[in-house]
């Protein structure tokens, strides 16, 4: 019976001791190892990626990252989210800022993770950073997801996929790829 009684009383106490008030009190001060006040370092401050300049191979192939993924006739989004964030990354991707570019396209994908337009400016891209073997997976991936009537969005990966493997050397791989490209004229 007493037990019955003590076990509401223990119960209200324990609740009551998770809501007592923060500390107010400043935290205990951090010394150097010479006894010295501690004083952390400033946040350092990188510069913004710039966009690189267009290249050329040895077979004369004329290479630019991010060839204007926004005139290409894409199919709609789904969600509207995903067309705000697309819109977003062309916008950063303009002003050279890649990484946030990135995060706008990688949350566009999990939004709607099949959409063929996201993968090809992911694609190009991972190309603009040098990444070649994401670039060329990534632009794999949109031709797996692009419908039968988005050939110029499919031509514009083949292509990115035979810049991208005539950067990594691979001559033969890129030649395939171009073939693949014209096909779809």
């Amino acid at each position: 019976m007493q037990v019955r009684l003590l076990l509401p009383v223990l119960i209200v106490l324990l609740l009551q001791a998770c809501s007592l008030k923060p500390r107010t009190e400043k935290p205990a001060p951090i010394y150097n190892t010479d006894g010295s006040n501690y004083v952390p370092a400033p946040a350092k401050r990188y510069p913004q990626a710039q966009q690189p300049e267009t290249l050329t191979t040895s077979s004369a192939v004329e290479i630019t990252p991010i060839q204007a993924p926004a005139e290409l006739p894409m199919k709609p989004a789904q969600n509207q989210a995903v067309t705000v964030l697309q819109k977003r990354a062309r916008d950063q991707i303009a002003s050279g800022d890649l990484s946030n570019a990135a995060i706008s396209l990688e949350r566009a994908l999990s939004i709607e993770p099949e959409n063929a337009s996201s993968w090809h400016l992911l694609a190009s891209l991972r190309e603009t950073e040098k990444n070649f073997d994401m670039a060329e997976q990534m632009a794999a991936r949109s031709n797996s997801f692009a419908d039968n009537g988005e050939t110029a969005l499919q031509k514009a990966n083949w292509l990115l996929i035979a810049r991208v493997r005539q950067q990594q050397g691979n001559s033969q791989g890129a030649s395939q790829a171009r073939k693949q490209a014209d096909l779809l004229n």
